[in-house]
Order: C-alpha cells, then sequence, then structure tokens
C-alpha cells in the first residue's frame, strides 16, 4: 500500500463529512423554523433506541394520499428512520400541523401514491435514493394532502 492509499483510507468519505455538517450545523439550524406553516421543511419527532429521549429531525415531507413521502438521500439506515420503525410510531410536524405517524415504510418511488409533485417524481425516478411513506392521522382532523394549503 503506498501513501497516497494510505491517505484516502484515513480521510472520512465526503458523504460522511456531509452527514456530521448537517448534524452538528445545518439540522439546528433548520428546526428554527421547520414545521411552520410557511416553510417548506417540517420535522419528525421521534423516541430514541437507546435513551428513549424525544429527537426531532428535519425532513421535506410531500403530502400524498395516506401520509407524507420522504426522500431518503442517506438511505434507510438513518437513525430518525431507525428509531421510528423500532417504535412502530412519532409525531410529524409539516405546514403548522401536527400528524401521527405509524408503521413508517421504505418503498420504491414507484410505489409512493399521487400526490408527489411531477417534478420531484421524476427526479425521485433518475435517483438510487429510497422513499420512505410515511402513513399518518392528523392530530387536528386535517387531511395531509391538504398540508400546503390554506
Amino acid at each position: 500500500m503506498g501513501p497516497m492509499s494510505t491517505v484516502r483510507a484515513s480521510l472520512p468519505r465526503l458523504g460522511e463529512l456531509v452527514r456530521r455538517f448537517n448534524r452538528r450545523w445545518l439540522n439546528p439550524a433548520m428546526l428554527r423554523r421547520a414545521g411552520d406553516r410557511h416553510w417548506y421543511a417540517g420535522f419528525v419527532e421521534h423516541r430514541g433506541r437507546r435513551t428513549g429521549r424525544i429527537r426531532r429531525t428535519p425532513i421535506v415531507a410531500h403530502p400524498v394520499e395516506g401520509g407524507f413521502a420522504v426522500a431518503l438521500p442517506y438511505g434507510d439506515r438513518v437513525d430518525w428512520l431507525r428509531n421510528l420503525q423500532a417504535s412502530g410510531s412519532g409525531r410529524l410536524r409539516s405546514h403548522g400541523r401536527w400528524y401521527r405517524v405509524d408503521t413508517p415504510r421504505v418503498v420504491p418511488i414507484s410505489e409512493v401514491p399521487p400526490g408527489l409533485p411531477r417534478v420531484t417524481r421524476r427526479i425521485a425516478e433518475r435517483s438510487a435514493a429510497p422513499w420512505l411513506l410515511l402513513a399518518t392521522h392528523p392530530l387536528d382532523g386535517a387531511d395531509p394532502t391538504d398540508a400546503t394549503r390554506g
């Protein structure tokens, strides 16, 4: 193994650097506005698997029939998703409303129900990122597909 391969092996991958930056800087900044009525991003509230503490993670949730669709650009092994799947439920705040999340499941883009913006669906079909379908129940009686209206 030459000196260049040693350097490469010791440096974190770019994706890991982006994740660290997001966790340390971007996510806390996003959480200041996430879930507000006129903000594009919401957040998912989940209970930690080991600590039992309530956590909030900013996400971009698109309302679709039966719930919300969320892109998983970092894959399906992210902590917040693993926490939701372990507990079976959580809460989502999107466009000023709270929703209970039940039975979150990862599905291919072809199985995401109608409601996803056309341009978002086209981009998703060209990417290898999996999608998460959050089956939700509104806590205030609102229909998730009305989340961006009003």
